[in-house]
């Protein structure tokens, strides 16, 4: 993350975009701010500590509910009937694509899966309503700062320092993970600006299709008929997602 805020840090001089914002509720502008890079911490423990699988699918399963919930409360969104059946595919396609569960194993997996996943859901749920409220730049710099502390605080906790050996590869990695990082998060702005946070929280569950795609390509990892399956059910949650249908209620 700290190599993502020291690509951002020369476009703010060469933008003259301010490095400081004073956002007026600065318990709700920091949640936006933390909730991103603990997301990825979360997430990261989660995927340690369990199959990716079931990592996503813990990811996944409980930022649809948070951004149901908060987009309901808070964004007054109406949920349609398609809304609510993509949401159920979506639940399912992540089974398949899960299958075969490991709960006795993967506790740590499966509660830091789902913090990362509510936080993933509050991160965007504040993104989508700072969107037009502060400068994403600025935004995007105080959340890879943020996410660097909190990195090298855990590092030093546990005591991982000694373990880290720099060489090329990985340095190129960082500076790949890095743009990937900056990208994301303006994608992610620009979505969560545009559609609803429940649709929105659907529409990200496509990044498994095209990891799997990647896998296959790059890694020549053959997916199984239940990730297909999940597969299969996941597109059809996204596409049924988009279609404007009866709304259940307002």
């Amino acid at each position: 993350m700290l190599i993502a805020g020291l690509l951002i840090v020369p476009y703010l001089i060469i933008k003259r975009i301010p490095f400081i914002t004073k956002p007026q509720n600065k318990l709700l502008f920091s949640s936006f701010i933390l909730s991103f890079p603990l997301y990825i911490i979360f997430f990261t423990l989660s995927v340690i500590s369990t199959k990716a699988a079931n990592a996503f699918f813990y990811l996944f399963a409980s930022t649809t509910l948070t951004s149901f919930v908060i987009g309901k409360m808070f964004f007054k969104e109406r949920v349609m009937i398609n809304h609510f059946i993509s949401a159920i595919l979506l639940i399912l396609g992540l089974i398949f694509l899960a299958y075969p569960f490991n709960f006795i194993q993967s506790g740590k997996g499966i509660i830091t899966g789902i913090i990362g996943g509510v936080l993933y859901g509050v991160s965007n749920a504040t993104r989508k309503f700072y969107a037009d409220k502060v400068n994403r730049w600025t935004v995007m710099l105080y959340q890879m700062v943020s996410g660097a502390g909190l990195s090298f605080i855990l590092t030093w906790f546990f005591n991982e320092f000694n373990r880290i050996k720099i060489a090329p590869v990985s340095i190129t990695t960082l500076i790949v993970f890095g743009i990937g990082l900056v990208i994301i998060q303006i994608l992610l702005f620009t979505g969560f600006k545009n559609f609803q946070l429940n649709i929105g929280s659907i529409v990200l569950a496509s990044q498994l299709i095209f990891i799997e795609i990647i896998g296959v390509i790059f890694l020549k990892e053959i997916p199984t008929s239940f990730e297909l399956l999940g597969s299969i059910i996941i597109i059809l949650a996204i596409v049924l997602s988009n279609l404007r249908l009866r709304k259940i209620y307002a």
